[in-house]
Protein backbone atom coordinates (compact mmCIF):
# COMPACT_ATOMS: atom_id res chain seq x y z
CA UNK A 1 0.00 0.00 0.00
CA UNK A 2 1.33 3.41 -0.95
CA UNK A 3 1.80 6.11 1.64
CA UNK A 4 0.93 9.78 1.10
CA UNK A 5 4.47 10.59 -0.04
CA UNK A 6 4.42 7.89 -2.75
CA UNK A 7 0.98 8.95 -3.96
CA UNK A 8 2.08 12.59 -4.20
CA UNK A 9 5.36 11.61 -5.85
CA UNK A 10 3.55 9.53 -8.49
CA UNK A 11 1.18 12.42 -9.16
CA UNK A 12 4.08 14.84 -9.55
CA UNK A 13 5.89 12.55 -12.00
CA UNK A 14 2.72 12.08 -14.06
CA UNK A 15 2.02 15.81 -14.21
CA UNK A 16 5.61 16.59 -15.10
CA UNK A 17 5.52 14.08 -17.97
CA UNK A 18 2.29 15.60 -19.29
CA UNK A 19 3.93 19.04 -19.05
CA UNK A 20 0.61 20.85 -18.53
CA UNK A 21 1.35 22.52 -15.18
CA UNK A 22 2.93 25.90 -14.73
CA UNK A 23 6.06 26.44 -12.69
CA UNK A 24 4.02 27.82 -9.78
CA UNK A 25 1.72 24.78 -9.76
CA UNK A 26 4.69 22.40 -9.74
CA UNK A 27 6.23 24.34 -6.85
CA UNK A 28 3.03 23.95 -4.82
CA UNK A 29 3.04 20.21 -5.43
CA UNK A 30 6.68 19.97 -4.38
CA UNK A 31 5.96 21.95 -1.22
CA UNK A 32 3.15 19.53 -0.41
CA UNK A 33 5.45 16.59 -1.05
CA UNK A 34 8.07 17.87 1.38
CA UNK A 35 5.53 17.88 4.20
CA UNK A 36 5.82 14.09 4.31
CA UNK A 37 9.63 14.01 4.70
CA UNK A 38 11.65 13.58 7.86
CA UNK A 39 14.20 16.29 8.68
CA UNK A 40 17.05 14.15 7.33
CA UNK A 41 15.20 13.32 4.11
CA UNK A 42 14.33 16.99 3.67
CA UNK A 43 17.99 17.97 4.10
CA UNK A 44 19.04 15.39 1.48
CA UNK A 45 16.36 16.64 -0.88
CA UNK A 46 17.53 20.23 -0.43
CA UNK A 47 21.10 19.19 -1.24
CA UNK A 48 19.94 17.36 -4.37
CA UNK A 49 17.76 20.28 -5.39
CA UNK A 50 20.70 22.67 -4.98
CA UNK A 51 22.84 20.46 -7.22
CA UNK A 52 19.99 20.28 -9.73
CA UNK A 53 19.52 24.05 -9.63
CA UNK A 54 23.23 24.71 -10.16
CA UNK A 55 23.24 22.51 -13.26
CA UNK A 56 19.85 23.55 -14.62
CA UNK A 57 20.14 27.27 -13.91
CA UNK A 58 22.73 27.66 -16.65
CA UNK A 59 20.35 26.03 -19.14
CA UNK A 60 17.30 27.82 -17.77
CA UNK A 61 18.86 31.26 -18.19
CA UNK A 62 19.10 30.58 -21.91
CA UNK A 63 15.41 29.65 -22.12
CA UNK A 64 13.82 32.45 -20.09
CA UNK A 65 12.37 35.58 -21.63
CA UNK A 66 11.51 39.03 -20.40
CA UNK A 67 7.87 40.12 -20.47
CA UNK A 68 6.37 43.59 -19.98
CA UNK A 69 3.13 43.48 -18.03
CA UNK A 70 1.01 46.62 -18.24
CA UNK A 71 -1.76 46.77 -15.66
CA UNK A 72 -4.76 48.80 -16.77
CA UNK A 73 -8.06 50.20 -15.53
CA UNK A 74 -11.44 49.65 -17.28
CA UNK A 75 -10.69 52.43 -19.77
CA UNK A 76 -7.40 50.73 -20.71
CA UNK A 77 -5.35 53.47 -19.05
CA UNK A 78 -2.03 52.28 -17.74
CA UNK A 79 -1.92 52.18 -13.95
CA UNK A 80 1.54 50.66 -13.59
CA UNK A 81 3.79 48.18 -15.30
CA UNK A 82 6.32 45.53 -14.41
CA UNK A 83 9.02 43.64 -16.25
CA UNK A 84 9.28 39.95 -15.33
CA UNK A 85 11.52 37.13 -16.43
CA UNK A 86 9.56 33.96 -17.09
CA UNK A 87 9.90 30.66 -18.88
CA UNK A 88 7.01 31.37 -21.25
CA UNK A 89 3.88 33.47 -21.72
CA UNK A 90 1.84 31.15 -19.50
CA UNK A 91 4.32 31.59 -16.64
CA UNK A 92 4.21 35.39 -17.06
CA UNK A 93 0.40 35.28 -17.11
CA UNK A 94 0.38 33.30 -13.86
CA UNK A 95 2.56 36.00 -12.30
CA UNK A 96 0.25 38.77 -13.53
CA UNK A 97 -2.88 36.97 -12.29
CA UNK A 98 -1.31 36.44 -8.88
CA UNK A 99 -0.46 40.13 -8.59
CA UNK A 100 -4.00 41.09 -9.63
CA UNK A 101 -5.47 38.74 -7.02
CA UNK A 102 -3.29 40.18 -4.27
CA UNK A 103 -3.52 43.88 -5.11
CA UNK A 104 -5.62 46.32 -3.15
CA UNK A 105 -5.77 48.78 -6.04
CA UNK A 106 -9.49 49.05 -6.82
CA UNK A 107 -9.07 50.51 -10.32
CA UNK A 108 -7.03 47.55 -11.55
CA UNK A 109 -9.11 45.74 -14.15
CA UNK A 110 -6.89 43.94 -16.66
CA UNK A 111 -3.36 43.54 -17.95
CA UNK A 112 -1.56 43.28 -21.26
CA UNK A 113 1.59 41.18 -21.63
CA UNK A 114 4.21 41.85 -24.28
CA UNK A 115 7.29 39.74 -24.83
CA UNK A 116 10.41 41.88 -24.94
Amino acid sequence: MKNEFDITWDFLKKEQEEDKLTTNQLHLIIQTLTAYLSDQELKELQNLFNLFEDNKMKKLIDTTKDFRIEYQDKDKNELFLSIVTAVNLEDATDYANKLMAETKLNDLYTFVITEL
